[in-house]
């Protein structure tokens, strides 16, 4: 398996997480939470919409940086321990493919696992104080520590490719270009927090649409990993970007 061919396909899988159902709601929240920006503070005025502003975005990147560590080191992991199986590639990308197709199945609610159901919440130390970057980075990692039904399928996805790509190289980049899908819608709204909610709501109107899309985007991956048919996938993506020469990142990796 290439790792070119699976660059856009983590990216999306990182907008995926972002749109859906049980995050997309919460962001303006969160945002407001990381800064340490309370609802007494906006009534009382306690900061100009400048200073509130640079908040959101200063701490919105350590949370970004946050959550961005932890699945890159997850994905060194994951491609390191992956080239120790080299020999039983093969069969590990069959056994992925039939992972993947069945959390395209989860996404589609069509049935859960009661495991991945489970939303893993790291209490807070008491000593962290809200609204500083370092509180904003340790607050990202722990939310990419977390485990929520709703995406978690994307999560495992992408974290079953990159156990099966060979090397931890490529395991990283695959975990980093999936951090950045999922950072740039982020910070985005944190770039322009005071429109965020409207934003949100106008978004959140299609979550259960986009969902709905990327269970069957999973089902697809799940099949052709299990066939041993990724090579067509790699043509169709070669064909549908070849007027940015995408083919050509290949030699780099």
């Amino acid at each position: 398996m290439l790792i070119t061919s699976l660059l856009i396909p983590a990216f999306i899988a990182g907008l995926l997480i972002f749109l859906a159902p049980c995050t997309l709601p919460i962001v303006p929240g969160y945002l407001a939470f990381i800064s340490g920006i309370n609802a007494k503070d906006l009534k009382n005025n306690t900061f100009s919409k400048a200073q509130i502003q640079k908040r959101v975005r200063k701490n919105a990147l350590f949370f970004v940086l946050g959550f961005s560590l932890i699945f890159i080191l997850l994905g060194l992991a994951l491609g390191l321990a992956g080239s120790f199986f080299g020999p039983y590639r093969e069969i590990l990308m069959r056994i992925g493919g039939i992972i993947i197709f069945f959390f395209g199945f989860m996404m589609l609610g069509v049935f859960s696992l009661p495991f991945l159901n489970q939303e893993k919440r790291i209490k807070l130390p008491s000593w962290l104080k809200i609204g500083t970057s370092g509180s904003s980075l340790l607050i990202g990692g722990f939310f990419a520590l977390g485990w929520s039904p709703c995406i978690g399928p994307i999560l495992g996805t992408i974290l079953v490719l990159a156990g099966t790509l060979g090397t931890a190289l490529q395991g990283t980049i695959l975990l980093a270009v999936f951090s950045l899908g999922l950072a740039v819608p982020f910070l985005v709204l944190a770039f322009f927090y005071s429109r965020s909610n409207i934003f949100v709501g106008r978004l959140s109107k299609w979550s259960q649409v986009i969902s709905i899309i990327g269970g069957i985007l999973l089902m697809v991956i799940g099949i052709l990993l299990l066939f041993n048919s990724w090579s067509l996938f790699q043509e169709w993506g070669f064909e549908l970007l070849n007027f940015i020469n995408y083919q050509s990142i290949e030699q780099y990796l």
